[in-house]
């Protein structure tokens, strides 16, 4: 049986932020759309243990800023679950 981590061992820390115009209207008619950065970190809870910090930029709807959510997850876990495994040293792993 190989070790895995659980998922509800760990935190995610989403960060993110907008270079569009400060206006109240959308963006649909100034000359470029607003560029969205979304910055997304886990934490292994009981270690303290953190990933390194992805970052997606684009300008996003807000479908395509949960897909892109979803892929920096995706990246970001199988990391840290080798770094938890290092750290508390789990044979073969």
């Amino acid at each position: 049986m190989t070790w895995k981590l659980d998922p509800r061992e760990v935190g995610c820390e989403i960060r993110g932020s907008s270079s569009g115009p400060f206006t109240k209207g959308p963006t649909r008619h100034s000359g470029t759309p607003a560029r969205r950065e979304l910055t997304l970190r886990l934490v292994h809870l009981p270690t303290g243990i953190t990933t390194v910090e992805k970052t997606a930029v684009g300008p996003f709807t807000r479908k395509q800023a949960k897909e892109a959510r979803a892929r920096l997850y995706a990246e970001l876990f199988p990391l840290l679950e080798n770094e938890v495994a290092r750290a508390l040293r789990i044979p073969g792993r």
